[in-house]
């Protein structure tokens, strides 16, 4: 098949690919060394919840996220073709205790974690502006790429937004995560799920903008609890305890929450506590990191300028 990569029309072979399963048994990923370099590349068997993200952002710049350079879709299947980025996941640097090697020190220090979730909180904001929520913020989500003047940290996986008001199916979202989220709803009052709670987590009823809000505090949280915690503590646990001081600020913003309320601000002032800096510090960070987008709905998102 023939796949445009800017400028060039490049002969691709889906055969010659070192195909790799990811944890849904209908995707598959791989690199391609294409006449242009390196590119990632996704093979789906059916149309992936995120295709229509994928068709809006194809050769834009989204805050800290993969270029989309190339889609194709055949009658039984669905390639994406992702600029290849050089690292690691999170996750595994976490694990390997490859900090150093990333972050350029040993272990996360303040600044270090600072920049992990401002720049999560700006790409699911630029997400938001195009009317799409990201249902699987986990730390195998989050590819580290070390640079010279730091690291730069990528939200992958987009592959999986939904647009909002659109549920998330359970191949589609970390059951880690999410059963960190769900007891921080269940302990904040009205259920955030429909009937058939169970462990699939089958059918989501907040709003998406409502549940990356409250993905964005239970990740901030996270992130704060690196190193401060034995290893074998669940760092997705529920946010709402006796010990945890934040408790009622968390009930507060939930039960908005649970009425689908947009507390965009609320998170805003939030979020600038928890980083110890204050919230015109934070809108001015965010405001370097937000893609200018016309106004209207998503279907009208045919042009727009990234960063």
């Amino acid at each position: 098949m023939l796949v445009k990569i800017g400028n060039k029309k490049l002969d691709f072979n889906p055969d010659v690919i070192c195909w790799q399963h990811q944890s849904s048994p209908l995707t598959r990923f791989g690199v391609w060394s294409s006449d242009s370099g390196p590119i990632f590349v996704k093979r789906f068997s059916e149309k992936p919840a995120g295709w229509d993200l994928l068709k809006t952002i194809k050769g834009k710049k989204l805050h800290n996220t993969p270029t989309v350079l190339a889609l194709f879709e055949g009658k039984k299947e669905y390639f994406a073709f992702f600029e290849w980025l050089q690292g690691e996941i999170l996750s595994q640097i976490l694990q390997k205790g490859k900090t150093k090697e990333f972050f350029g020190v040993e272990g996360l220090q303040i600044e270090q974690k600072n920049h992990l979730i401002i720049s999560i909180y700006g790409t699911f904001s630029n997400l938001h502006r195009l009317e799409f929520w990201y249902p699987d913020l986990d730390f195998k989500n989050v590819f580290i790429s070390p640079s010279k003047s730091g690291f730069r940290a990528c939200l992958i996986d987009l592959d999986s937004c939904v647009g909002f008001g659109e549920p998330a199916l359970p191949d589609q979202v970390s059951q880690r995560y999410w059963e960190g989220l769900i007891t921080t709803y269940k302990e904040a009052g009205k259920p955030f799920l429909k009937k058939g709670l169970n462990e699939f987590h089958r059918d989501i009823s907040a709003h998406g903008r409502s549940l990356n809000q409250s993905m964005l505090l239970l990740f901030a949280y996270a992130i704060q609890r690196i190193g401060k915690v034995p290893p074998e503590a669940p760092l997705f646990s529920p946010m709402i305890s006796p010990q945890n001081p934040i408790s009622k600020e968390v009930r507060r913003l939930h039960k908005g929450w649970s009425g689908n309320q947009n507390l965009e601000k609320d998170l805003h002032i939030w979020l600038a506590n928890h980083l110890k800096i204050t919230p015109g510090e934070l809108t001015n960070i965010t405001s370097r990191l937000t893609p200018s987008f016309p106004t209207g709905i998503r279907s009208f998102f045919s042009r727009w300028l990234g960063n």
